[in-house]
């Protein structure tokens, strides 16, 4: 992150405490409670991911010649290579022949080799052996070769686009995550909870709830509802302050490190999370699996391959931390998914202070409008 930055942002941070209050936006706004029931606005959510850049995995679980992983939560799937030349590329997860899976998991091999007839492409995606080829004679295998996507490596994570074609992503609050760039994947985890994907989005983007949800676990670090907030479309940034932020009111700015005074959250639209710590970064991405059921996938990214007892202790520890926290949201989510379809609420409310919840629905109702006209 830029310094001037970080100053900008510590002044914003030590402005709100003194005058005790949050980033607010606009006025109170309510949102419709059938958002999160309605089975049609699924389908238009799946679709959008199907057509748009969204987190995949982790650079570092492909980081040389021959890497490849493969994911399957974006509804088409997907294995993404370093090919021979260090090329990172992204194709469909389908053999040209007969359409049977290629790749499983992750890994490392010379080539993609289908497990049903033995039909191999090299990992730049062309097709290089048939056996008994002269079955196939006169036709013209050459255009054969695996269905290629648009793919970019960014901040310690891939993106891909699972829709064939141009895409574009660009990704607003760059400068302060690239410092992630060299960071590896640790502790990888996938877990699936009872809730709509939305609403654990929606209570990531506020500090309202923390006093309460978040009582005896990572409250007392924080001020009580104070955040400072920012969208840049289709991103968010949640600055928390820690209650240590005062203690740097006097120091050179030129000396201030703003992740050793503040949790820094990111939401990378449409679905992934990024929380930035002092010495690590959390990522979470949420894919709908059905309308009350959400699949979350995640990983910790650390500077380096922890080598010591002491290390993976370490960062055991916080891993356990933060999910100890994220848990206590998922409760949350799950005790308002379990009321949605009780009619008590035909909308819900929200306050100033939940501006970037507003914000969120706002650009994801105009993506898929988008995505509907085209």
């Amino acid at each position: 992150m830029r310094q001037e930055t970080q100053i900008e942002l510590l002044g914003r941070a030590l402005d709100h405490i003194d005058r005790r209050r949050s980033d607010a936006d606009g006025e109170p706004f309510e949102l419709p409670v059938d958002r999160y029931l309605d089975p049609s606005i699924l389908e238009r959510e799946r679709a959008l991911l199907r057509s748009r850049p969204v987190a995949v995995g982790f650079a570092s679980q492909v980081a040389a010649p021959g890497d490849f992983l493969t994911h399957d939560h974006a509804g088409v799937p997907l294995v993404v290579t370093r090919d021979h030349d260090g090329v990172l590329r992204a194709f469909v997860n389908a053999c040209r022949h007969r359409g049977a899976r290629i790749a499983d998991a992750c890994g490392h091999a010379p080539r993609l080799v289908c497990p049903y007839h033995g039909w191999s492409y090299n990992l730049s995606g062309r097709l290089e052996g048939v056996p008994h080829r002269q079955e196939f004679a006169g036709v013209d295998l050459e255009p054969r070769g695996l269905i290629e996507l648009p793919v970019w490596q960014r901040f310690g994570l891939i993106f891909a686009c699972p829709t064939p074609g141009p895409a574009t992503r660009v990704f607003p609050f760059a400068d302060d995550l690239e410092e992630l760039s060299t960071h590896v994947l640790h502790a990888p985890s996938e877990r699936s909870r009872r809730m709509n994907w939305k609403l654990m989005m929606d209570g990531s983007w506020e500090t309202y709830h923390f006093r309460v949800t978040h009582e005896k676990t990572i409250a007392p670090y924080f001020f009580d509802n104070l955040g400072v907030f920012d969208f840049v479309e289709p991103d968010l940034r949640m600055v928390l302050p820690k209650r240590s932020i005062v203690d740097v009111r006097d120091d050179d700015p030129a000396t201030f490190r703003l992740r050793t005074h503040a949790n820094l959250l990111y939401g990378l639209f449409p679905n992934t999370i990024v929380l930035v710590q002092p010495d690590h970064a959390m990522v979470v991405t949420m894919w709908p699996t059905a309308i009350d059921r959400t699949t979350l996938v995640a990983g910790m990214l650390i500077p380096e391959p922890p080598q010591t007892e002491k290390a993976r202790a370490y960062w055991q520890k916080n891993e356990a931390i933060f999910w100890s926290a994220i848990e206590e949201d998922i409760a949350m989510g799950e005790r308002i998914q379990s009321t949605l379809a009780s009619g008590a609420n035909r909308s819900f409310l929200f306050g100033r202070c939940e501006h970037l919840i507003g914000k969120f629905h706002r650009i994801l109702d105009r993506a898929l409008l988008d995505a509907t006209s085209r």
